[in-house]
């Protein structure tokens, strides 16, 4: 199980190759890494998802290709629901992508109105792609 570690590497196949030497034949690998495709890219003014913090970034695109590169079955891919405390985060990076960075910051109260947008919402979160993306193979060779 790699929970957050992939997207800070930078030779991911040499890493993965290791670990599944490590693996079992037909043992499970495991890997979350943030999904790039959901709300940390939309987030232009986060540094977190650019090097050196992340050095590789991630979607089910790039964790398909992970798989066939690495000879292992993709059994599932999954995508993390928004999570009820990175509501807000998703609501300020919607109005901003909405209004603009700058009517954004001198207009719109992100406390107040993130914050009864949120309450009204928590339902919707569940329905909406969430930061990370789930990756579950199976090693299928002898000797990786």
């Amino acid at each position: 199980m790699s929970f957050s570690v992939l997207e800070h590497i930078a030779d991911p196949i040499t890493f993965l190759q290791c670990t599944l030497k490590m693996l079992k034949v037909s043992g499970k690998l495991i890997i979350c890494v943030p999904n790039n495709d959901a709300l940390i890219n939309k987030d232009k003014e986060s540094p977190l998802n650019l090097p050196p913090h992340h050095m590789g970034l991630w979607n089910k695109q790039s964790l398909i290709f992970l798989g066939k590169a690495l000879n292992i079955k993709v059994e599932q891919h999954v995508n993390e629901p928004l999570q009820i405390h990175h509501i807000d985060w998703y609501v300020r990076t919607l109005l901003k992508k909405l209004a603009g960075e700058s009517i954004y910051h001198r207009i719109i109260s992100e406390d107040k109105y993130s914050c009864v947008y949120s309450k009204e919402n928590e339902e919707t979160a569940k329905n909406i792609i969430g930061h990370s993306i789930l990756f579950v193979s199976q090693n299928e060779c002898c000797s990786c």
